[in-house]
């Protein structure tokens, strides 16, 4: 799934692969609705996991929901997710398309392949509608969850959890890119409650999804931050899990690829601040904010080593600071369209 997201402005938006609108093969199934009414009695009834399943058709105790864009890697986050220490029962809805024929479904598999490319967010709602569990969780196709992901996930009792990235996955521009965009969710940091969430990996109760309204699918990027935000004015509150750990492995090979994520990040996360009025003061005057970049820059680059558990990355420092200039006139870019 290319060109991902995930929350940062200090970690701004959390979404995946940046996908332009198409029509799926199926539509996303009501969630008030039963999926048993939806497919007919008898007839496909679920897609068990790995746990313990007495009756046929028994409902799963999650459903694993993954958008993909011809991701290269989405075979190897299956097999893992195949190969989980969890005891319980889970199915995997993977939702999007698969021109490099990596994914073969199968009893605890499902393909809901779309016609056209489709964003994160309408790919999540449709896997949403097709899940049979009433916890979900979220994982982007190009991450490879370890072997006790699923179990850490849903062994923490809080009702939504988000998991920790290992940065050191391939080259050094995605060592990089990882470490920029998901160093709050650094495994060394602690277990606790934390302020936002971005779903390339997540645990959340399919009835707060549907309180809550879904993802917006006007949002190609972002939506993710747009949930987080929409749940906090809720009264929801999220937790970190450091037990719950994934290898991101992004298409990243130069420092350009980097500079451009960032600023892409930026831009489109600049319409959702807007909608939910959590504007930055400094970016509240756009030319103010260009002008300013390189010492808002420094400033957050500053803000993120502060942080103990971030320190054994110091190395990047350069490129952290980049990275955050090239933010900063994303956000200039998203402020003029908005």
């Amino acid at each position: 799934m290319r060109k991902q997201t995930k929350t940062d402005a200090n970690q701004d938006v959390a979404g995946r692969g940046m996908q332009k609108p198409g029509k799926a093969d199926a539509n996303p199934a009501v969630l008030g609705g039963s999926l048993r009414k939806q497919t007919g009695a008898g007839t496909n009834p679920g897609v068990p996991g790995e746990g313990v399943q007495k009756q046929r058709g028994a409902k799963p105790d999650v459903s694993i929901v993954m958008p993909n864009y011809n991701s290269p890697v989405v075979d190897k986050s299956i097999e893992a997710i195949m190969a989980q220490s969890f005891n319980g029962s889970f199915e995997i809805i993977v939702v999007g398309m698969d021109s490099l024929n990596l994914i073969k479904p199968n009893k605890k598999l499902k393909f809901v392949r779309t016609r056209e490319k489709t964003v994160p967010s309408k790919a999540r709602n449709i896997g949403i509608g097709k899940a049979m569990a009433g916890t979900i969780v979220f994982v982007d196709s190009d991450c490879i969850p370890e072997r006790k992901w699923l179990e850490a996930l849903m062994g923490n009792r809080a009702k939504i959890v988000t998991g920790a990235v290992e940065f050191e996955a391939g080259n050094f521009w995605t060592t990089c890119d990882n470490f920029i965009h998901f160093h709050a969710s650094n495994r060394k940091r602690k277990a606790g409650e934390i302020p936002l969430f971005g779903t390339m990996q997540l645990k959340i109760p399919k009835k707060k999804l549907a309180a809550t309204g879904l993802f917006d699918e006007k949002l190609e990027t972002g939506e993710d931050l747009d949930l987080a935000l929409r749940l906090k004015e809720a009264g929801e509150r999220f937790f970190f899990e450091p037990k719950a750990v994934v290898k991101h492995l992004p298409e990243r090979k130069s420092l350009g690829s980097v500079l451009r994520h960032s600023a892409y990040w930026a831009r489109d996360s600049m319409k959702v601040r807007l909608k939910h009025k959590t504007m930055p003061g400094l970016l509240k005057n756009r030319w103010l904010a260009l002008a300013l970049s390189p010492f808002a820059a420094l400033w957050v680059t500053i803000g993120i080593y502060s942080r103990p558990y971030n320190l054994g990355y110091i190395h990047l420092l350069p490129v952290v600071w980049l990275a955050k200039l090239s933010w900063f006139y994303g956000a200039f870019r998203g402020l003029k369209n908005a």
